[in-house]
């Protein structure tokens, strides 16, 4: 049986545990990036299974055991002040194959990081930053990046942001709205990222394949929908099934659910806790959001395959291409 690597954040510390760990002596390196793990400096020498290790000493580590190293990072990285920002690396993708880490982050807008954030931010070193917001979204919450900063590279998308039911939010409409209305909006949003967008979808995986320094990472204001459907594209152009996709796009409804989160955001819109329970809806992720996506094109073609190559030009070779870029090496 395969040993199987977890890793979770409790405060300061990582929690790291080795379930069907290899006997003997375990070596524990760590580092900022998978390509800057100091090899140098070991952080555990000896027996065991479950270790616990300040953040200080990196956000990816490295255990080597019977003359074999295994990678692993957090899939949520320690920023403070933007609750959605996701590492990637480590999904399965068929054949025994992952996505490698440190290459490919998602995240909503940067543009409350303080000072510490920026400096993790920096540290990862994305050389990319494909930004989904509209123009208007972009100018009202900038984003900040640390010096020099990464390469901004617009793809506005107008579907699912908040200003789509500006109709809904004018006090003078006497629009009386439900919870049901706003889900069923969020499904129709979905169906409309992937037939209607396919544009700025197909720039996205150019984009993934143009010269650059450093890793991408994709974004909009909460890093849930069309962040959210452009790494679903991604990881099933690479191999992933849709249930590795869906499980994925689901953590945003985690790492978003909170009360105070959502309450931020509304307050943003002259909204009050009243609201909460109406607009709730758009303000996480369901299932049967992604799914109305996945029924959209399953409806006009006859495979996810065919989705991606005849709608975004994502054909057998872009996908070799995409594999070499972003997929570890068997």
């Amino acid at each position: 049986m395969q040993p199987e690597l977890f890793m979770t954040q409790e405060e300061d510390h990582w929690h790291l545990q080795w379930s069907n760990a290899p006997d003997g002596t375990v070596t524990i390196y760590g580092g900022m990036r998978p390509d800057s793990i100091d090899y140098s400096r070991p952080l555990v020498h000896g027996s065991g299974s479950e270790w616990r290790i300040s953040m200080e000493d990196g956000c990816y580590f490295c255990l080597e055991a019977d003359s074999k190293r295994h990678l692993i990072g957090s899939r949520r990285l320690p920023f403070n002040t933007t609750h959605n920002f996701r590492e990637l690396g480590g999904y399965p993708l068929g054949n025994g194959r992952q996505l490698r880490w440190g290459c490919l982050y998602r995240s909503g807008h940067l543009a409350d990081l303080d000072d510490g954030d920026t400096a993790l931010l920096a540290a990862l070193c994305i050389g990319t930053i494909i930004d989904f917001r509209h123009d208007s979204e972009v100018q009202s919450q900038p984003h900040r990046l640390p010096v020099p900063s990464p390469q901004l590279t617009a793809l506005p998308i107008t579907p699912g942001n908040f200003g789509g039911y500006q109709h809904w939010l004018d006090p003078n409409s006497n629009v009386t709205i439900s919870p049901d209305d706003v889900a069923q909006k969020m499904c129709e949003i979905n169906r409309d990222l992937a037939i209607g967008q396919s544009e700025h979808y197909q720039n996205m995986f150019r984009q993934l394949l143009a010269p650059r320094h450093g890793a991408v990472l994709l974004n909009c204001t909460a890093g849930k929908d069309r962040t959210g459907f452009g790494v679903a594209l991604i990881l099933l152009a690479l191999g992933a099934t849709r249930e590795t996709v869906m499980a994925d796009y689901l953590l945003s409804a985690e790492l978003l659910g909170t009360r105070a989160n959502m309450m931020r955001v509304l307050e943003r819109y002259g909204l009050s806790a009243s609201d909460l329970m109406t607009w709730q809806p758009i303000l996480t992720v369901r299932r049967e959001y992604l799914q109305h996506a996945f029924d959209a094109i399953d409806e006009h073609y006859a495979s996810t395959a065919d989705y991606l190559e005849q709608r975004l030009g994502v054909d057998a070779a872009m996908r070799a291409e995409l594999h070499k870029h972003f997929v570890l090496p068997t």
